[in-house]
């Protein structure tokens, strides 16, 4: 089936629509964003405070004042190499800390993980019969597979749970690639309209966490409230970002049933998909 709109890439010379929250967010129609969201005990207060310390630590010593407000925009001012030594040494870091499963990691179990997926996948292209070609076949989710680390990150694997096409629900957004981890969730995704990633990130959170605070008999905060989102800029960034996702349990050394991997084939051109 083809999709209700086509996916794109940034476009600096279009209106980009920003949001400052705890982090700030950058949307942009159509075009294709990474989005990390992450449960409410996966980092540790003593790991969380140490990176923020050496982040401050590395602006000062860079001539950028962390408490002014467009700290940012001075970042982006600094040389292209500096940019990306800062981005590798914090980003990197901060994911790495992720994976290595602090908390109780409630979504390594796979009832958790596949409410997450099915959450994921309810108004999703792939599952939305749209009126564009015949309606899919039902979308197979990677249940508890481990993935060669040559695989291909476009493949669908097999799972015991799909999501069945549905031609009553709308279609709010377009998911290229997604996977659930013990205790955080990667996904890239283009939306109809910049401003509905902030509200659909705050719907996915909401809904699951109700799901499976009631299975767990508990009450409070399940996710973290805020999300860290990036717009795509490149088709090779976009490559990169598929394999990331397809990577991840690899490199958390993760085992059968403790994540849900899901993945859209896409045409050579992404301006077909």
């Amino acid at each position: 089936m083809g999709n209700p709109f086509p996916l794109r890439l940034f476009d600096a010379g279009e209106e980009v629509s920003i949001v400052e929250r705890h982090l700030p967010h950058f949307a942009q129609h159509r075009t294709l964003c990474f989005i990390t969201f992450r449960l409410n005990d996966s980092m540790p207060r003593d790991i969380l405070d140490r990176w923020r310390r050496d982040r401050l630590r590395w602006l000062r010593l860079h001539d950028i004042d962390p408490n002014d407000e467009n700290w940012r925009q001075q970042l982006s001012k600094l040389d292209a190499g500096i940019r990306d030594a800062f981005h590798r040494l914090f980003a990197e870091r901060w994911h790495d800390e992720l994976d290595r499963g602090h908390g109780k990691c409630e979504l390594r179990r796979p009832e958790f993980g596949q409410i997450v997926a099915d959450s994921l996948l309810f108004f999703d292209a792939s599952t939305v019969d749209c009126g564009r070609g015949s309606p899919s076949d039902e979308i197979s989710v990677a249940r508890a597979s481990h993935l060669e680390s040559d695989g291909h990150c476009g493949d669908h694997f097999p799972s015991d749970q799909p999501v069945p096409p549905n031609p009553t629900r709308e279609v709010r957004y377009c998911l290229t690639d997604f996977v659930v981890m013990p205790n955080h969730v990667h996904l890239l995704a283009a939306f109809k309209d910049g401003t509905q990633m902030l509200a659909q990130c705050e719907s996915w959170k909401r809904f699951t966490a109700r799901k499976i605070n009631a299975r767990l008999k508990t009450k409070g905060r399940f996710w973290q409230p805020d999300a860290f989102d990036h717009l795509v800029r490149s088709e090779e960034q976009f490559r990169f970002l598929r394999r990331y996702i397809a990577d991840n349990p690899i490199r958390a050394k993760l085992g059968n049933g403790e994540f849900v991997y899901w993945s859209r084939a896409l045409p050579g051109d992404l301006r077909d998909a």
